[in-house]
């Protein structure tokens, strides 16, 4: 009686592992799971930037726009940095957590711009993204919103303002 129930579990738990890989074939045949970049060599203008379809929403007065984005399946890196006056720039941080809060409550971030305290560490994004321009550790006086930092959780936006030079930095990823 033993080894009849121990043949038919063996060969319920031989099925499940079979339906397993078999919906995991389909699923990459079913779902594009190819890697999608975008990206700009050189800044953008306003005008350009949203006719290439830049991965967020740019305010009014955004200039010098650069973005670059990479998806994979699930996995997702958005970056874009511009130009603009500061009080463009923080106006439009609450608008894009604002959003983000709506789109996505249980990943709801604080809507406010804390004031920078620390330098600033390089971001190294995964590959293929190159972004040299998303230099944050130029940033000397500024404000951060969003997430407590990288490790604070996927799906959560970072937005950096440098106050000196008037530069809008955003973050998103997986």
């Amino acid at each position: 009686m033993k080894k009849k129930l121990r043949w038919i579990l063996a060969c319920v738990l031989l099925a499940v592992v079979l339906a397993v890989v078999a919906c995991s074939i389909w699923t990459r045949r079913a779902i594009d799971v190819s890697s999608h970049v975008v990206s700009t060599s050189t800044p953008l203008s306003l005008a350009q930037a949203r006719q290439k379809n830049c991965p967020i929403d740019l305010p009014n007065g955004a200039d010098n726009v650069c973005f670059a984005a990479y998806s994979e399946w699930l996995a997702f890196e958005v970056y874009v940095k511009f130009d603009a006056p500061l009080d463009i720039c923080k106006c439009h941080a609450i608008q894009l957590l604002k959003k983000h809060n709506e789109k996505v409550p249980d990943r709801a971030v604080p809507l406010e711009l804390r004031i920078l305290k620390a330098p600033l560490y390089p971001i190294k994004p995964g590959p293929p993204l190159n972004i040299r321009w998303f230099d944050l550790d130029a940033i000397k006086h500024g404000f951060f919103a969003g997430g407590e930092g990288p490790n604070s959780g996927a799906h959560q936006p970072f937005i950096w303002i440098d106050s000196d030079g008037n530069t809008f930095y955003y973050l998103c990823t997986d």
